[in-house]
């Protein structure tokens, strides 16, 4: 259920969030990283509230970039090559995830994108302010399915308040 509602919420995103970098033809770099900051920034849009949102090929593909290894390398305790795991890019958090959306038949779309680009609402369908009820059901054979009933929506608030990063990997 989470992983059709996150699909649903960046399939929107890459539909309707205007602004973009790279073109789906070659593999996400530092200067497209940087290009997409360049873009929030001449749209006066705050970096404290920007998340980058990554697919796991695009994300290690970056993490190859000798900029970024190099920064790896001499940036002190918390550096990838340290820890393993790059938590922020340019100062902006990073989230990984295998439900970003294609782009044409199997190129990336990442996002570099502010909160108040993209809202949604989850409500149950019965109406009833207990929340929505979610249950097991039994299948014909041994296994069982989860069942939710609610309804959810997503929508572009503001088609500038994104950058979508189009990548091959």
């Amino acid at each position: 259920m989470a992983e059709k509602f996150d699909s649903a919420l960046l399939e929107e995103a890459r539909d309707n969030l205007q602004l973009s970098v790279n073109d789906s033809t070659t593999a996400i770099t530092a200067t497209d990283c940087r290009d997409a900051i360049a873009i929030t920034d001449s749209y006066s849009i705050p970096r404290s509230d920007l998340l980058w949102i990554f697919s796991p090929s695009s994300y290690w593909a970056l993490m190859r970039s000798n900029v970024i290894y190099d920064a790896s390398v001499f940036g002190g305790g918390n550096a990838p090559m340290a820890t393993g795991t790059h938590g922020s890019l340019f100062g902006v958090p990073i989230v990984v995830t295998a439900n970003t959306p294609t782009w044409g038949t199997s190129a990336k779309t990442n996002f570099l994108v502010h909160k108040r680009a993209v809202a949604y609402a989850i409500a149950n369908i019965n109406g009833m302010n207990s929340g929505p009820r979610i249950q097991m059901v039994q299948g014909d054979g041994l296994y069982k399915r989860l069942v939710g009933d609610l309804a959810y929506g997503v929508k572009i608030l503001d088609e500038y308040a994104g950058v979508k990063i189009k990548s091959s990997e």
